[in-house]
């Protein structure tokens, strides 16, 4: 920070003490009652100076007497600089002067509820209303907490903390008063009318305020739900909304899919994609493939599938989602949807929780990312303001913002701009030049477009302000111009532009290239030789820079400047590379060859991590069993055990495919008991997959394989954890072929990555593909004919899809690879009416490939096993693995006097002839066998009363059968019958 940075704050903080200390006269002798050494005697000797003088009695104050209401009121009205003083502090001037302004006295209509005792809970509506706020007594309390009257009875800041039930005493008026006058001059502003609530949504309740239930507003009516209007369901077909209830912690998702029609209820083209504008009344927000806000998603012909997270609420809400075609990509079929849009509902209810995450090393696969470990979210930083004419507070309005100085040690920086805005005394400011320091810790930084880190936004910042030696660059200028705006998240953002054309990056300023954004950011992040892991984000902002670039642009970087930059660029990724593998291996615990790691943390009704809970909790996973303190933000937590507030416990042990780790807290912290109290005696679980590494292969023969992915609207519906991607970088590793091609298509093709297997599967291609549009098998296949190579070597094709695809010039294509020889292998993705395999099976049968049926990731890592054997060694797979995985849907359902089993298996098991459901009962096995309803869909009727003997059963087995008799494959399906008794 330089010098006119601190001896603007000297100024600043000397202007406020004084301030402060201005209506803290005190005249009056030590009070009989109130000793000097009183840890209160400050406060209460200046309220029986200044406001609360009537109430001393022979020199005594009589700290805890409680308060009356007119009591409090006469102290107010000493406080209140508008209060016509002069007329005295009679009790009758006092109430007929705040009767104008509603002020909730009670005795202002009823003489007698002058001399009640007044809650703590009164005297926050009280001040809500002198401050111009309408609340009740929660929102009022929090008022409080805003304008720091009071921390709460032990500063927790909650709403039960601060006790509002409890008659308020003349030592809390004291106190409460003191800090009030500490803020300066106090006036009243009074409500319109009678006080009811009516500025409740004014004031925003932070996450755990209050353990008592709010209610849950209901919106109004809909003329475009399902409930009222019936022509909605000739308009919205097979909506699917994966759980209809969420936590309100912002952290939560549910995926709503559904399937649309015409306006007049016909089939829409599946050429066709239409754009939809997603809004939610309670700021819900909308994820795309990629996990990036969105205002708008792209139909897959007439399909919708997105991604919905719950926002942090303190209070139960029912939403609704809704999707409004934009006009301008309608057309006369289905304009129906740009004025009457289809809406879904969802509640999000705050509950306190217990979040699991899990974290896999395998040293088999040490490339292998497995786990969903993740950084806790950023909180939203406030919006930057300064100071300006009259002391009026200025909130900065998005657009150039000229950055003066720099504080790297509290991530600061010193903005200007100039503002017009009406000041607190209504007087129109024009172009004030607004001082702000802009707290950037949480902001989103910018170069160019690109998200870069703080450590690349610093350095770039003071080498433009003050220079840098090791850089040989002299100061650029006293100020760098950025362009500050509040993105869809609602975070701040701050973007540099042009550094290009002021630093020595090309030969002439002016120049520039697709890869110069990258050349620049480059000089800001150490080199090979000095890099160091903390550096491992920033370097993964150029890493994902240039993967990013075109093949092109990727040749024309490696021919610049003789290819210096390029190099050291490789060269810098190599180290990092090593550095993370090293830093891998240290945390594995001493004598473990690898591990699966379990974080625990705790999160208050409404999201917030709590970081102080002083307990412990048992963690389970595999048959073993540990204990985990939970660390506290009072310890140094850079030390690898995680964030303030996570329990960690290593196991020695790798459980693939299906797992669970369960969790229950064993040693509690008394202070949160209340607040998580639906937690603290409850075992939480968590299932979670763990891809095994694939066999070794006993064939190695050289093959041209592409992979071309379905990235359409569609595919969000049946692969929400994007398992195509973490499935198929592992194989392209696994096959070790020379020349890979992954390509995306949905509306158009994208050619991700090509090269040879390492370097494509540390790309990691389609970890960030974005959802486009409608679905083109035969046009994605024929760009990818672009991709092979023209040499005699074997080609091979994997296509991931749900085949909802366009089908025109289908068969053309596929002649054309039926004549170059190339194989391809097609993997429909989804159940039911989620897929429509026809061209897939078509495709693979006649080009001489096979066709495969999968619906989690486990499958489809078994036909990747299975591709193995297929594509190197000629050999014939059976398209089917028979486990547990091949049940794609288990139900029991029932009513009064029915019930029914509902089951389907994996499109590509055909040896599976029936499905029977069986009960281990004392007296022996019963099985019950379900009738084919239609292709791998199987069910079973009956009469509630048949099944009377099983009412205590909590679990059976499904088990599939061949012509035979044989079990080709079990599942054990919990509580599948419902109690009858």
């Amino acid at each position: 920070m330089n010098k006119t940075m601190r001896r603007w704050l000297v100024v600043a903080v000397l202007f406020l003490v004084t301030l402060a200390a201005a209506p803290m006269s005190s005249k009056a002798a030590t009070l009989t009652d109130v000793p000097a050494t009183d840890p209160n005697a400050r406060e209460i000797n200046w309220a029986a100076d200044n406001v609360m003088q009537e109430l001393l009695d022979n020199n005594y104050f009589r700290p805890q007497s409680v308060m009356t209401e007119v009591q409090l009121a006469r102290a107010l009205a000493h406080l209140d600089k508008d209060f016509p003083s002069f007329n005295g502090f009679e009790t009758s001037v006092v109430y007929n002067f705040y009767e104008e302004y509603n002020i909730p006295y009670k005795g202002t209509f009823d003489n007698t509820g002058r001399n009640e005792n007044v809650t703590r809970g009164d005297f926050a509506r009280i001040y809500a209303a002198f401050k111009g706020y309408d609340l009740s007594e929660l929102y009022a309390v929090q008022l409080l907490y805003i304008n720091e009257v009071t921390a709460g009875k032990t500063d927790k800041r909650t709403y039960e903390d601060f006790a509002p039930n409890e008659e308020l005493t003349r030592l809390e008026a004291a106190k409460f008063l003191y800090n009030i006058a500490r803020k300066g001059n106090f006036s009243v502003k009074g409500i319109s009318g009678e006080a009811s609530g009516k500025d409740n949504q004014k004031i925003t309740l932070p996450a755990g305020f209050t353990e008592t239930p709010l209610p849950i507003p209901t919106p109004e009516a809909d003329a475009n739900d399902s409930a009222s209007n019936p022509a909605w369901s000739n308009r919205v077909k097979n909506m699917d909304i994966t759980k209809t209830e969420l936590n309100a912690n912002g952290r939560d998702m549910t995926n709503i899919s559904f399937e649309f029609n015409t306006c007049t209820g016909a089939d829409v083209n599946k050429s066709k994609s239409y754009t939809f504008e997603v809004t939610s009344k309670f700021g819900a927000q909308v994820i795309d493939s990629t996990g990036e806000v969105v205002g708008t998603v792209q139909s897959d012909g007439g399909s919708i599938s997105v991604n919905i997270i719950a926002p942090a609420l303190t209070r139960s809400v029912v939403d609704i989602i809704s999707f409004k075609m934009v006009e301008t990509t309608s057309d006369s079929t289905v304009e129906c949807y740009t004025r009457a849009p289809v809406n879904a509902q969802l509640q999000y209810t705050p509950k306190a929780e217990m979040v699991m995450n899990y974290e896999v090393f395998d040293p088999q696969q040490p490339q292998e990312d497995q786990g969903d470990v993740g950084a806790l979210p950023d909180p939203l930083p406030g919006l930057p303001f300064g100071e300006g004419a009259t002391g009026t507070d200025v909130f900065l309005t998005p657009g150039e913002v000229d950055i003066r100085d720099i504080d790297i040690s509290n991530r600061i920086f010193t903005a200007r701009k100039y503002e017009s805005y009406r000041d607190d005394y209504g007087m129109q400011q024009n172009n004030d030049l607004i001082t702000a320091f802009v707290d950037y810790e949480y902001a989103a930084l910018l170069y160019e477009g690109t998200r870069i880190t703080p450590e690349i936004f610093e350095r770039i910042v003071e080498t433009y302000l003050y220079g840098d030696t090791e850089l040989d660059i002299q100061p650029i200028d006293t100020y760098l111009k950025v362009i500050y705006t509040v993105n869809d998240e609602g975070r701040i953002q701050f973007e540099i532009m042009g550094l290009h054309s002021v630093l020595p990056i090309h030969e002439e300023a002016d120049e520039y290239y697709a890869f110069t954004p990258l050349m620049v950011l480059q000089k800001f992040v150490p080199t090979a030789a000095t890099v160091a892991i903390g550096n491992r984000d920033s370097v993964e902002v150029l890493r994902g820079m240039f993967n990013d670039l075109s093949n092109f642009d990727k040749d024309s970087y490696l021919l610049y400047q003789s290819g210096r930059s390029y190099s050291d660029l490789q060269s810098l990724f190599a180290k990092m590379d090593s550095l993370i593998e090293a830093n891998d291996k240290a945390d594995v615990p001493p004598g473990f060859d690898g591990y699966t790691k379990v974080l625990v943390t705790l999160s208050r009704p409404g999201g917030q991590i709590i970081t102080d809970y002083l307990g412990d909790v048992e963690i389970s996973f595999n048959g073993e069993t540990q204990v985990a303190k939970f660390v506290t933000n009072t310890i140094d937590h850079t030390t690898g055990k995680g964030s303030a507030g996570v329990a960690v416990a290593y196991f020695n042990s790798i459980a693939y495919g299906e797992s669970e780790i369960s969790a229950k807290i064993v040693r509690t912290d008394s202070a949160y008991d209340s607040i998580l109290k639906d937690v603290v005696n409850e075992v939480v679980t968590k299932q979670f997959y763990t891809s095994q590494p694939f066999n070794e292969k006993t064939c190695l023969p050289t093959v041209e394989m592409a992979y071309l992915l379905d990235y359409s609207g569609s595919m969000n519906r049946v692969d929400q954890e994007n398992a195509r991607a973490t499935e198929t970088h592992k194989f392209i590793r696994h096959m070790e072929q020379a020349t890979n091609i992954a390509m995306s298509f949905g509306r158009t093709t994208s050619l991700e990555a090509k090269g040879n297997a390492t370097d494509v599967a540390n790309l990691k291609p389609y970890n960030d593909v974005k959802a486009r549009g409608v679905t083109d098998i035969p046009a994605a296949m024929k760009t990818a004919l672009t991709h092979y190579t023209t040499t005699t070597t074997e080609k091979v094709m994997i296509i991931i899809s749900d085949g909802k695809t366009r089908t025109t010039n289908l068969d053309n294509v596929i002649q054309e690879y039926k004549t170059k020889g190339i194989k391809v292998y097609t993997i429909g993705y989804g159940t039911g009416a989620q897929i429509d395999d026809n061209s897939l099976r078509k495709i693979a049968t006649q080009t001489g490939g096979q066709y495969f049926n999968v619906s989690t990731i486990m499958q489809l890592h078994n036909v990747y096993e299975a591709l193995t054997q297929i594509i190197l060694c000629k050999t014939a797979v059976d398209a089917c693995v028979y486990d547990s995985s091949i049940f794609t849907n288990v139900s029991v359902r029932s009513t009064r006097t029915l019930m029914a089993i509902t089951a389907s298996v994996n499109e590509a098991c055909g040896d599976i002839v029936s499905l029977v459901a069986s009960y281990e009962l004392p007296r022996g096995t019963v099985d019950f066998t379900l009738k084919p309803r239609n292709e791998s869909n199987y069910r079973l009727t009956m009469k509630r009363r048949q099944l009377s003997g099983l009412a205590i059963q909590q679990e059976m087995q499904i088990k599939a059968l061949d012509a035979n008799g044989n079990v080709l494959a079990t599942k054990q399906i919990e509580q599948a019958l419902p109690n009858m008794r």
